[in-house]
């Protein structure tokens, strides 16, 4: 059976709560739920232990702003790689240039030994 009276049993903090919950605060509280689900982990996680200055420079953050950050996380992903491929070349131009000197040595010790 249903309690006929079941807001006599809440306290005054649980009323006031569900007497402001209007049907466009109940909508709002969906769709904040919903966008939080679609957040992937990461962005999650960034928000849960985001320093208090991150937050509020995410709260005045315009588009232009955010798209400045992501073109520039994009540019230091590039640079990034592009540092660790000019070390690979340098390490293999490096170990090239090591062998063609081991193998001129060898060579030119048998052509001196003849």
């Amino acid at each position: 059976m249903v309690d006929p009276h079941p807001l006599e049993e809440l306290t005054d903090v649980q009323r006031a709560f569900l007497v402001g919950l209007t049907d466009q605060r109940v909508a709002n509280l969906w769709a904040a739920a919903d966008d939080w689900h679609d957040l992937r982990p990461e962005a999650k996680e960034l928000l849960r232990n985001a320093r208090p200055e991150t937050l509020e420079w995410l709260e005045r953050a315009s588009e232009e702003d955010v798209e400045l950050l992501r073109y520039s996380i994009s540019f230091i992903a590039a640079s990034r790689l592009l540092g660790k491929v000019t070390w690979f070349v340098g390490a293999a131009l490096f170990g090239i240039a090591v062998g063609i000197l081991t193998l001129w040595d060898r060579f030119k010790a048998l052509v001196v030994s003849k």
